[in-house]
C-alpha cells in the first residue's frame, strides 16, 4: 500500500464527499481516527467480482514465472481466485498462521498511522476496487495492489518478522527525524523489492506482484539499475512515484534484510542525511 505524509498528498479528513482536497478517491467520512473502516463486502458488484478474477488470473501467470517462492505457495493455499475477498474471513485465517490481522481502510493513509498498523501485526487494505478503464494501471492502490501484492507475505513468518522490525525501526526515526529515509526502504523493498535466487531475480514486492508491466520491467527489461541493497545507498536513493522504476533493489534472503536492520537506525539516518541523495536513474557508484 502506498502511504504518503508529504505536503502534495496530505490527508485531510472531512466529512464532505470528497475525501480530500486534493480528490484522493476513498469515503473518509466513516473512518475512525487509525482510519479503519468497514469493508462492506455486500456492495461489491457482479462487475467487481467479475474484474477482480481477471485481474487475478492475468497476475497469477506472472507470478508463477517470476515470484518469490513463498508468494507463489501463500497465493495457492489462499483460494480467492473467484471473487475479492472478505477481509474478515483472511483475517481469521491470518491470525492462526501469523497472528497478523487486516485492516479495512479507505484508500491512502499518512505514513505515521501506516507503520502504528504494522507494528502492531495490523495490515491495512484500502477496499474500492479499480475501474475497468485503469485495469493496467492504477495511480492509488486499490484492494487488488493491497490483497494480492502484500497479503499472501503475511503468511510467511520470516516476512513478518522483517515487516514488524521494519516499522519499529521507522516509528523510532520518525520521533527524532524526518523519515523519508526509511520510507525510501519500504518502496524499494516492500513494494518493489526482489531477491535473487540461484542467480535468478525473483518478485516479491507488491507493486511487482499486483502489476504486470511494473513485473516485466523489474525482471526482463535492460532498462533499470539493480543493485543489491545496502542501507546507506537505499536511503540515499529517491524513487519514481507515479511511473516504472529507474532501479531496483535486490535482497539474498529476509534473515539477511532483517540482520541489516539490527544497527542503530537513527545514527544510519542522520549519517545518511549528511551525505548526496542518488537519482534513481544514477548508476551505482
Amino acid at each position: 500500500m502506498l502511504e504518503t505524509d508529504s505536503p502534495n498528498l496530505a490527508l485531510e479528513k472531512s466529512t464532505g464527499s470528497q475525501p480530500t482536497p486534493l480528490g484522493l478517491r476513498g469515503n473518509y467520512a466513516n473512518a475512525s481516527a487509525d482510519y479503519a473502516v468497514a469493508q462492506a463486502w455486500d456492495a461489491y458488484s457482479a462487475q467487481d467480482h467479475d474484474r477482480w478474477r481477471r485481474l487475478y488470473q492475468q497476475q497469477l501467470q506472472r507470478v508463477d514465472r517470476f515470484a518469490a517462492d513463498a508468494v507463489r505457495e501463500a497465493i495457492s493455499e489462499l483460494n480467492c481466485a473467484d471473487a475479492i475477498p472478505d477481509c474478515t474471513d483472511i483475517s481469521t485465517q491470518l491470525y492462526a498462521k501469523t497472528g497478523w490481522r487486516l485492516v479495512p481502510v479507505p484508500g491512502l493513509i499518512p505514513w505515521a498511522v501506516f507503520f502504528t498498523h504494522l507494528a502492531a501485526r495490523r495490515f491495512p487494505v484500502t477496499v474500492w476496487i479499480r475501474d475497468e478503464t485503469e485495469f493496467e494501471f492504477v495511480p492509488e492502490p486499490d484492494i487488488f495492489h493491497d490483497f494480492f501484492g502484500h497479503v499472501p507475505l503475511l503468511f510467511n513468518p520470516i516476512f513478518c518478522e522483517a515487516l514488524v522490525k521494519f516499522a519499529q525501526k521507522w516509528l523510532a526515526v520518525s520521533a527524532v527525524c524526518d523519515p523519508e529515509l526509511m520510507t525510501r526502504i519500504y518502496w524499494y523493498i516492500f513494494e518493489y523489492g526482489m531477491v535473487e535466487k540461484n542467480g535468478s531475480l525473483k518478485a516479491f514486492g507488491a507493486a511487482l506482484l499486483s502489476s504486470s508491466g511494473a513485473m516485466d520491467h523489474a525482471i526482463q527489461s535492460h532498462e533499470p539499475h539493480r543493485f543489491k541493497f545496502t542501507l546507506d545507498r537505499c536511503m540515499r536513493t529517491e524513487y519514481e512515484a507515479d511511473t516504472l522504476q529507474n532501479c531496483y533493489f535486490v535482497i539474498d534472503s529476509w534473515q539477511d534484510f532483517i540482520e541489516k536492520l539490527n544497527v542503530d537506525i537513527i545514527s544510519c539516518c542522520m549519517n545518511a542525511m549528511k551525505l548526496p541523495t542518488f537519482k534513481s536513474n544514477d548508476p551505482h557508484p
